[in-house]
């Protein structure tokens, strides 16, 4: 007799491997990138026209330099208006600087600008 050979253990069925998953589109990305907005440069500030004049008489003399001086000593009060007028280096300030610079000018020796 020929001994009974055990079965074979059943293989369960593999499943089938699901199909691959579908991608979505990309939508396509531009040559070239978006910038945003370039940020506004401040406008140069203006030169008034009677740079230097600070006694308004249309002519710029020792006298206003005397001025300028006086008030970057804290000797004379100024406004805003005025400092426009005396900083005639634009440094936002009004100092001993200016006054050389406005001296200069009313000898012809320094141009403010405004010629």
């Amino acid at each position: 007799d020929v001994p009974e050979t055990p079965d074979e253990p059943e293989i369960p069925d593999v499943p089938e491997t699901p199909d691959e998953p579908e991608i979505p589109d990309v939508p396509e990305t531009p040559d070239e990138p978006e910038t945003p907005d370039e940020p506004e440069t401040p406008d140069e500030p203006e030169i008034p026209e009677n740079l230097g004049d600070l006694d308004d008489d249309e002519e710029i003399t020792a006298n206003d330099a005397i001025l300028a001086l006086r008030m970057s000593i804290g000797v004379d009060e100024y406004d805003d208006d005025m400092l426009k007028i005396a900083d005639v280096d634009g440094d936002g300030e009004i100092t001993a600087n200016d006054a050389v610079m406005i001296l200069r000018a009313s000898i012809g020796l320094e141009n403010l600008g405004t010629e």
